[in-house]
């Protein structure tokens, strides 16, 4: 199992997040951008801070989370549990959790630090120079791990890597 930024699923989401996601959906007259536009720029920072074709996936990332809120009736998402220490020291399948170094939801240190303590048999690392949009901002990073990961596990059969050509 892969964990890439595992939202509540270690650690509670802090209160710091939700204030700040509160403050950042308010309707703010004469402040452009509005709410989504704020609390995306707020939470994906790394990914805006990026290149250009970083800035290009969060665009299209952004695109694709507005057409399908418009278009598909989604059920409201469920906050993430926080596993226990007792969930965390029972969990016995392969995992490695990646959380970027800027997560918002939570503190990534604290994170990995719960996670050695309780459940040292979870491989954790943090991505450097990116928060909660470590696949956008740092997507050949996150590969590498994820794939390093997949092929020391016993009867996993070897990941087909494909370039892929053109724009994000």
């Amino acid at each position: 199992m892969v964990l890439v930024a595992p939202g509540g699923f270690v650690l509670p989401s802090s209160f710091g997040f939700f204030v700040r996601m509160a403050l950042l959906c308010m309707p703010v007259p004469g402040l452009g951008g509005g709410p989504f536009r704020r609390m995306i720029h707020w939470l994906f920072l790394d990914a805006e801070r990026g290149g250009d074709a970083c800035r290009a996936r969060l665009a299209e990332t952004i695109t694709d989370l507005k057409m399908s809120w418009r278009h598909f009736a989604l059920p409201a998402p469920e906050w993430p549990t926080t596993l226990d220490d007792k969930g965390w020291q029972d969990f016995g399948v392969p995992c490695l959790s990646l959380v970027g170094e800027n997560e918002k939801i939570y503190s990534a240190k604290a994170a990995v630090a719960r996670l050695h303590r309780v459940a040292p048999q979870v491989k954790t690392e943090i991505i450097p120079g990116a928060g909660h949009d470590l696949v956008l901002a740092q997507p050949a990073l996150v590969a590498s791990k994820v794939l390093e990961f997949l092929a020391k596990q016993e009867g996993v059969p070897e990941p087909v890597v494909q370039e892929v050509s053109g724009s994000y």
